[in-house]
């Protein structure tokens, strides 16, 4: 709120108190400079924002109204809000006679101010030596208060700085309160902002003195103020008139021609009056001197004096006639950093004729950049300043090389991109380099850097290479050279740069060495890129492909983009076929169909040796196979997937290749593998007999099914080792055309089957050599065959190493390295759930495995339908359990430390947790009056079976718990057959069981989960999980195959909350991996790990 407002100084200033939200009113002091049309306005408040603040506006708004009122001829000076004093008996007028809306109209320039009364208060600005006329350089004036004593004339005493300070200087005075409080407070405000600098009064420990540079930059304006308030501003030389200018003083530079002595050239100046002659600029000696311009004119040092460090205050001398003394001028001067006061005091200084070049070259071009530069008398012609400009040096070297020197030049003086700063225009420069180095950053980074502000600048000196200078060559080069200030200098010869508007095609060439087919596996691979007519060198195109290169550049200087998908996958096809071949020459087998095939999509144009079409070509596409009956002597009728399998399988061992028959378990891989045979023998190639390896369980089966199916081959059984049996192993094969034998067997006469050659080799259920380190896998890897052939319907159990181990035997150069498989598939498939690296296995893999599932080829075949039953255990079942439980669970995971070291020992502990899940008296003999909740449960469920008339096939992996079951079902009477590997005479036993009534068929699952076709039964129990699924499903498959003409119903007994329910979970990751690797599908995971087994413990 407004609560007084006054005109002061003669009409050209407000003087007001504005309260605010502190106790204390605020002053405010407005008052005009200049006059005209340079009329301005400036203020002052107590406030702490000093100035421009809301008090201000607060009070130029009443007053606004109150004279817009003032001038409306209905509206009585009554009306107006506007208290001019406190005291309702003040005069409405101010010290000069206007009203306050004259005021108003003095402060828009209408109307000038009237004679000032009397100052009360004055400001003494005093200096040592005070007798001079200007303060002495270097010397501090002070400020102190003064009042006009009863004489008239200005007195120190009865008046203090500290008084204003604290708003006691007016008190029970007498006179106009309101002048009063606006020269207070004019000089409170000088107070205000001396103290806040600190250390202000030290001149002669007085506290009455203020020190004027201790007013900074606020000086000139504060002690406008003041005058404006109605203080006198003095000085101790008598008659001395203070003159407070708005006028800015700048620096000035003055530079005459001078003679060689050091004074004026008296040739410099014209006869008569005229003009003087220009000297010209480099030829004469030269008079420098500072000036300060102020009001117009020029002034010397003598006339001037500097205040403040940084100088912000101007003294000079003001005009007076002669016999009176000057007056005082106080101007504010802004100058540029440096001695100056150190250059006015030097008065001028001579430049000598020979050195003047250098002046007008070395300091002429940054002075008139930061000061005026004149020559008062005209004596001098100036050069035209010389603009920048940006030198490019580009020196083109051998192998794309190009060294670039970057500098500046003003006219013929050149000089580095930093330093010399005196001699340039950095302004100017700037400009320039901003606009070069955003060219030159959008295409090539070697000539920029960033600074810490994240601008971009040049180097001094670059040297590019490649690509680099191909870039910089056809997309900066010819911009830079166009741009009116840069300078383009080419020394050398540079490549004729540019980007081939051509797509890269790719060209394969596939040699042999010319020897029979089959008696060399490896044949060199040639592989050409072509740009339109031109050849890509292969070397520097891979290099760059596995660098992640986005071009490359050709010695003619053309480039092309490599961001291509079929130079993409060229490179990792490439990478790939290195990988499995030895040496520096790039070379593919014959094993590494699906390789070529991928390499002939992406390639324009392909030749391919005789040799290498008549290998692969049969295992690329089906149609490249000749069609061939099923041979005369097979006495069964093949459906047409095992017509087809049995032309696979020929393709195979005509052309000495190998592979993985890996159909669904029940579609007959036995007959399609006979039926293969069946025809060598007819068209005269089996020369010697043919090796089939399989599981001692099923050496029976194959003899029984070739005596069936292909009654014209002789087959022999190895069942005894070399020193058992009487007959030595080539007497024997002499005599045969096929051998069957054990897996152990032949790693027990091992040197007898090594040193016999074969036709062939097949490994029925071939997983059981998918151990690389076992003595059987190396044995039959190293066996004298052409072809090998594995048949199994789980070529992947656990991991891909599974996988592998089956192709290192059929497919040696198909993944030759273990370590690169492991890296390149292994681990980023198993780890990582690589797709793109699955999906590569699926491709490579896929020409040389066969396999369909039952739902892909029979369809006829009755659906198979599982369910899983969850046992609750007994409460005296679960209290043994969960005691266990509990120490096995510690025991375990402290084993787990270290997993290789202690894997025995903890699958020892996994298994008593599965025994005492199935029942407790497994583990402990003290156990035996707990009753087994499974058998309970087994017992109702196959009761019911067998009053249906059903049949049913029962598997465990203990016969321990078999013996359980066994006992219960004589309890109840039920009859079935018993199968586990002690037991005697088996095919009489399996007969027995086809040929019987028994509605139970008890078997342990590594007894007769494989090898068996038992049709006859359509019921399934599996009473415990076991880790590996396919060992699992190849149980159920007994029955669930060719000849099944019934509904298979499968039952997966699993004890609640035991470790049963976690072996079923992990089941399942191990059945997605086979699914996604042999199956295809979507994301898979590992094989058993320490992290599974502790997910197996886990409560």
């Amino acid at each position: 709120m407004v609560v007084s407002l006054h005109p002061v100084g003669g009409g050209r200033a407000l003087f007001g108190v504005v309260r605010g939200n502190r106790r204390q009113p605020y002053h405010v002091m407005i008052h005009t400079t200049g006059q005209g049309i340079d009329l301005d306005w400036d203020n002052t408040c107590t406030c702490p924002m000093e100035s421009d603040c809301k008090h201000v506006v607060a009070a130029l708004l009443d007053a606004v109204r109150a004279s817009q009122r003032a001038g409306s001829a209905t509206a009585p000076p009554a009306a107006t809000p506007l208290s001019v004093v406190p005291d309702s008996a003040a005069p409405q007028q101010g010290r000069a006679g206007h009203t306050w809306h004259q005021l108003l109209q003095s402060l828009t320039g209408a109307v000038g101010g009237s004679p000032e009364e009397e100052a009360s208060l004055a400001l003494l600005l005093d200096w040592p030596a005070a007798t001079a006329e200007l303060p002495p350089a270097g010397c501090r004036v002070i400020l102190r208060p003064m009042r006009r004593g009863a004489t008239g004339r200005w007195v120190k005493s009865g008046v203090s700085w500290g008084q204003f300070r604290y708003g006691q200087y007016f008190a029970n005075r007498t006179g106009s309160r309101a002048e009063a409080r606006a020269e207070a407070a004019a000089l409170q405000a000088i107070d205000r902002v001396a103290t806040a600098g600190g250390n202000s009064y030290t001149y002669y420990n007085s506290a009455d003195c203020i020190r004027l540079d201790s007013l900074g930059s606020h000086t000139v304006r504060l002690l406008a103020d003041a005058v404006a308030a109605g203080v006198q501003l003095v000085t101790p030389i008598a008659g001395q008139q203070v003159v407070v200018s708005d006028a800015l003083a700048t620096l000035a530079v003055d530079v005459r021609a001078a003679s060689p002595h050091g004074v004026d050239d008296p040739q410099a100046t014209a006869a008569d009056g005229q003009e003087p002659a220009a000297a010209p600029a480099r030829q004469v000696p030269l008079s420098v001197a500072a000036r300060v311009r102020h009001d117009g004119r020029l002034w010397d040092a003598t006339e001037v004096a500097l205040l403040g460090e940084p100088a912000s205050v101007l003294f000079r001398r003001g005009d007076a006639p002669a016999g009176v003394t000057p007056g005082l001028v106080i101007a504010p001067v802004t100058l540029p950093s440096g001695d100056i006061e150190g250059l006015l005091s030097a008065g001028r200084i001579e430049v000598p004729a020979d050195e003047a070049g250098k002046f007008f070259t070395g300091y002429y071009p940054a002075l008139r950049r930061r000061v005026e530069v004149l020559s008062s008398d005209a004596s001098v012609r100036f050069p035209e300043p010389q603009a920048p400009r940006l030198r490019l040096q580009a020196t083109y070297g051998e192998g794309h090389r190009v060294h670039l020197a970057w500098s500046m030049t003003y006219g013929d003086e050149a000089l580095p991109l930093r330093g010399n700063e005196a001699l340039r225009d950095p302004d100017a420069e700037r400009i320039i380099i901003e606009r070069c180095t955003a060219l030159i950053g959008a295409h090539v980074s070697a000539p920029v850097w960033r600074d810490g502000s994240g601008r971009l600048l040049l180097r001094s000196g670059a040297a590019l290479t490649g690509m680099q200078t191909a870039a910089f060559s056809a997309e900066v080069l010819p911009v830079l050279d166009a741009d009116p200030d840069v300078d383009v200098l080419v020394i050398g010869e540079a490549a004729d740069y540019g980007a081939s508007e051509l797509t890269p095609t790719v060209h394969l060439d596939v040699r042999g060495d010319g020897a029979p087919n089959g008696q060399n596996d490896w044949f060199s691979l040639d592989v050409q890129v072509r740009l339109g007519e031109q050849e890509v060198p292969f070397r520097p195109l891979f290099a760059a492909l596995c660098q992640g290169d986005p071009h490359l550049l050709l010695d003619s200087g053309t480039w092309f983009s490599l961001d291509l998908p079929q130079l993409d996958q060229l490179r990792q096809l490439i990478e790939e076929a290195r990988e499995l071949s030895d040496g520096d020459e790039l070379r593919i087998s014959r094993w590494q169909a699906g390789l070529w095939d991928e390499l002939a999509d992406i390639a324009a144009t392909t030749t391919e040796c005789a040799q290498w079409r008549e290998s692969v070509g049969g295992l690329l596409a089906d149609t490249d196979r000749e069609p061939l009956p099923a041979p005369p002597g097979l006495q069964a009728t093949l459906r047409p997937y095992q017509l087809d399998g049995f032309q696979w399988l020929t393709y195979l061992r005509e052309h000495q290749l190998g592979g993985v028959l890996a159909d669904d378990m029940g579609l007959g891989k036995t007959m399609q593998a006979l039926a293969a045979l069946e025809h060598a023998k007819a068209a005269g190639q089996l020369e010697r007999p043919a090796l089939v390896i399989a599981p001692t369980s099923v050496i029976d089966t194959w003899c029984r099914e070739a005596a069936r199916f292909t009654p014209g081959l002789r087959v022999r059984a190895v069942t005894q080792t070399s020193a058992k049996r009487r007959e030595p192993l080539p007497d024997l094969a002499a005599e045969c055309d096929i051998v069957v034998t054990s897996y152990a067997i032949v790693r027990i006469d091992a040197d007898s089957f090594l040193e016999q050659p074969w036709s062939a080799v097949l490994l029925d259920e071939a997983q059981a050599v998918k151990n690389p380190r076992a003595k059987t896998h190396q044995v039959v890897r190293s066996l004298n065959a052409p072809t090998k052939i594995a048949i199994t319907g789980t070529p992947l159990e656990n991991s891909l190493l599974d996988l592998w181990a089956l192709l290192s035997i059929t497919a040696p150069g198909l993944f030759p390295k273990l370590g690169a498989f492991v890296e390149t598939y292994r681990k980023p498939i198993e780890n990582e759930g690589n797709q793109e690296r699955l999906a590569r296995l699926q491709r490579r893999v896929r020409p040389l495995m066969l396999r369909r599932t039952k739902e892909a080829v029979a369809p006829e075949l009755p659906p198979k339908q599982e369910q899983v039953m969850r046992i609750d255990l007994a409460p005296a079942h679960r209290r043994a359990y969960d005691r266990r439980l509990q120490r096995e669970r510690q025991r375990v995971l402290g084993l787990l430390k270290d997993f290789d070291r202690n894997r025995v020992a903890i699958f020892r502990s996994l298994t008593v947790l599965r025994q005492l899940a199935l029942a407790p008296v497994l583990v402990d003999p003290e156990h035996a009056r707990i009753p087994a909740s499974k058998v309970e449960a087994f017992a109702e469920q196959i009761a019911q079976v067998a009053a249906e008339g059903h049949r049913a096939l029962v598997f465990s992996q203990f016969t321990g718990f078999l013996g359980l079951v066994r006992e219960r079902l004589a309890a109840d009477g039920i009859e079935y057959a018993y199968l586990d590997g002690r037991t005697r005479n088996r095919p009489a036993r399996i007969q027995e069981f086809r040929d019987g009534d028994a509605p139970v068929f008890l078997i342990s699952l590594k007894a007769g989960g494989f090898g068996l076709t038992l049709t006859e039964a359509d019921y399934v129990f599996l009473l415990d999980p076991w880790w590996n699924p396919a060992a699992e499903q190849q149980a159920v498959d007994r029955t669930h195959r060719i000849g099944q003409d019934k509904t298979v119903m499968v039952y997966r007994l699993i004890a609640a909350d035991t470790i049963e329910d976690k072996v079923v979970a992990l089941q399942q990751r191990k059945r997605d991996l086979f699914a996604n690797v042999i199956d295809a599908g979507g994301a898979i995971d590992t094989m058993l790990t320490a992290d599974d087994i502790r997910g197996l413990l886990q409560e």
